[in-house]
């Protein structure tokens, strides 16, 4: 065909070519594309609803057993419940807090083989009657193993593409900063949600990120942008061993953190500018492949405080 006067001539497979291509050049067609780490996504991370009836009740309806809920009402104001399985069902973080967590027996009673357990609900919303509940479900590794890795001894729990760890540590009476944490992955973490599971010193739910660099601070329950601050990664990016704790932490009480790497078909992370416009900016999902539709998004802004 002709653009312009120029002559392009394409070859789309109905002969032989011409000349030998280059050793670098490959086909155009899928079989060539990079190998995804993930194959089945919904292998590791489902999103399921439910009715709540604030009776006990079974949600089978994952299709693995998770290692992490976010549970949440979709029709009212009710808190972001947080469960994990390192630190076991009757324990709940509230993300939209800085809160320690809380005991809650009667909220999500168990893990099972394709889903969870819920029962009568009496404090924490997770099976609010006659309303509808969304649980964000993802796959790591079970219970947890004991991670020797960093300074501080950790609990970890990795999911089997090593995308994704749940880590459990207690600083002790005599960390500080500079301490790592092991955190099971095999490969540097892009992000980390740390939080402390008592009503000690900062409670925030802190939010590292290579998007923004280790030098900084972002707080995933405030409206705050990021901010400057040594005091919370020691201006160190993880490594594929460990991370690295500041000075903004107490000795005395234990934390959580959940780390994220990109995993190519499941785990994109990534950044992006936006421009006020109803025609909005594309976003590529950065998984170090060539990019998924995502079932699940989370955005912060950075720059500045929230609308």
């Amino acid at each position: 065909g002709t653009t312009n006067g120029d002559i392009v001539d394409a070859n789309f497979g109905h002969t032989a070519f011409s000349a030998t291509p280059p050793e670098s050049a490959v086909a155009l067609n899928t079989a060539d594309l990079p190998a995804p780490t993930v194959t089945k996504p919904d292998d590791f991370y489902n999103t399921v609803s439910f009715s709540g009836t604030g009776s006990a009740q079974n949600i089978d309806t994952v299709g693995f057993q998770p290692d992490l809920l976010i549970i949440k009402s979709q029709t009212s104001t009710a808190n972001f419940n947080w469960i994990d399985s390192v630190r076991g069902e009757a324990n709940i973080l509230w993300s939209n807090a800085a809160v320690a967590q809380s005991a809650e027996s009667t909220s999500v009673t168990g893990f099972r083989s394709a889903g969870f357990s819920v029962g009568s609900d009496s404090g924490s919303y997770v099976n609010i009657s006659g309303q509808t509940m969304v649980a964000f479900c993802l796959r790591a590794g079970g219970s947890g193993s004991s991670n020797s890795a960093g300074t501080i001894a950790s609990t970890v729990s990795v999911a089997s593409h090593n995308g994704f760890s749940i880590v459990k540590y207690d600083p002790g009476s005599g960390g500080s900063a500079g301490d790592t944490v092991g955190h099971g992955m095999g490969q540097a973490p892009n992000v980390i949600i740390s939080k402390p599971l008592e009503n000690v010193g900062d409670t925030n739910w802190q939010y590292g990120t290579d998007a923004i660099g280790w030098t900084k601070s972002l707080f995933l329950n405030t409206t705050g942008g990021a901010a400057t601050a040594s005091n919370y990664w020691n201006n160190t990016a993880p490594t594929s061993t460990v991370f690295s704790l500041g000075s903004d932490r107490d000795n005395d009480a234990a934390y959580i953190a959940y780390c994220f790497a990109k995993t190519t078909g499941l785990i994109g992370i990534g950044s992006y500018t936006g421009n006020g416009s109803a025609d909005g900016p594309f976003v590529q999902v950065d998984d170090g492949g060539s990019g998924f539709k995502p079932a699940w998004i989370m955005v912060k802004r950075t720059d500045s405080t929230e609308g």
